[in-house]
């Protein structure tokens, strides 16, 4: 009867155990997502905030937004070049790939194109060579210095540009790419930490 006792109090105290490690995860796992909302709420106001002081061009990278890869992928260079040149600063998102000096007063910031839904068979590149004003862009270079984020999702940065020619180059890896870099002068620039915040790769 004791043996019996013995392990049903040995069985309860192991319910119970796992029982409390299983709470206790899920616990964690319910405050991982509530911040991981709350950053991305927060991420997606600061952008939202910026284009509006900017008053940067949105709709670009927005055609449809479900399909937006897909259309991309479709523009002619004379398409972007409407979109891009001679109107409102247009906003880019994406990674900072390099860094130089542009002059005494700015640097020159190279940024890959990060969209919103990102597609493999996406035949064009697209980047952004802007010169900014040191006291703006270097803010954001040290965050990026310092930023924790993965290399995969982030971190990343807004750049609202005036845009004022696209280059156009050819490139052969696997098959044929078509590069696209547009060139200009930074208006202002953001530094928005993972990209995954805003919903972006």
């Amino acid at each position: 009867m004791r043996r019996i006792l013995g392990a049903l109090l040995l069985v309860g105290l192991l319910g119970g155990a796992f029982g409390y490690v299983y709470y206790e995860k899920s616990q964690r796992r319910l405050a991982e997502e509530r911040q991981r909302d709350a950053r991305r709420v927060a991420a997606g106001a600061h952008l939202e905030r910026f284009v509006s002081t900017t008053g940067s061009s949105t709709g670009w990278d927005q055609n449809g937004d479900k399909v937006a890869d897909r259309t991309l992928d479709k523009m002619l260079t004379i398409d972007l070049e409407r979109q891009w040149l001679g109107g409102r600063p247009v906003l880019f998102v994406g990674v900072v790939s390099d860094v130089a000096t542009a002059d005494e007063r700015n640097y020159r910031l190279f940024v890959d194109y990060r969209p919103k839904l990102r597609s493999l068979l996406l035949s064009k590149e697209l980047h952004l060579e802007v010169d900014c004003a040191k006291e703006k862009a270097q803010p954001v270079i040290d965050a990026l210095r310092s930023a924790k984020a993965a290399a995969f999702g982030g971190p990343g940065i807004a750049v609202a540009a005036r845009i004022e020619r696209v280059r156009r180059e050819r490139r052969q890896r696997e098959g044929d790419e078509i590069v696209l870099t547009g060139v200009g002068t930074c208006i202002d620039v953001l530094y928005i930490g993972n990209l995954f915040d805003i919903g972006r790769r």
